[in-house]
């Protein structure tokens, strides 16, 4: 599962890298006009050190840095749920449940501890290692789930 979030978690930076990528090959063929115009401009005298302060950039405006900073808090949202439901999920694997087994002929049942990610419809793995398989005429009874 968690291979699961880091491919994720690296298929989303690598969009981000390649839409970064082709939002600056775009900004500078649309700037590239408007600098030669103000390259122009300043040659010919017309352009001051004052105009020079003019934001033509337009990675700076307000609004794409609130949509960059909601875009960053939803993903590290994203990876928060996923990483706690991850480890909910392991935590409930690892929970050890009774598993009674009941043998035709015998009163009493066989006792086992199984971790609940070793317990099958026809077979477990006790926490000890030992794979039993439960046959036709037996009962088996889990209790802890």
């Amino acid at each position: 599962m968690l291979s699961k979030i880091l491919l994720t978690a690296l298929v989303i930076v690598a969009a981000y890298a390649y839409i970064r990528r082709r939002q600056k090959q775009r900004d500078t063929i649309n700037d590239r006009p408007v600098q030669r115009f103000l390259g122009q401009a300043q040659q010919q005298g017309q352009w001051s050190d004052s105009a020079s302060d003019i934001n033509l950039n337009r990675e700076h405006s307000p609004m794409a840095g609130k949509l960059r900073l909601s875009l960053w808090l939803a993903l590290l949202v994203l990876i928060l749920i996923g990483g706690g439901y991850s480890l909910w999920h392991w935590q409930s694997q690892q929970q050890e449940i009774t598993v009674l087994l009941y043998a035709s002929g015998q009163a009493a049942p066989t006792v086992y501890r199984v971790p609940r990610k070793n317990l099958g419809q026809s077979s477990f793995i006790t926490s000890d290692g030992t794979l039993v398989q439960v046959s036709a005429n037996e009962r088996m009874e889990v209790i802890g789930l």
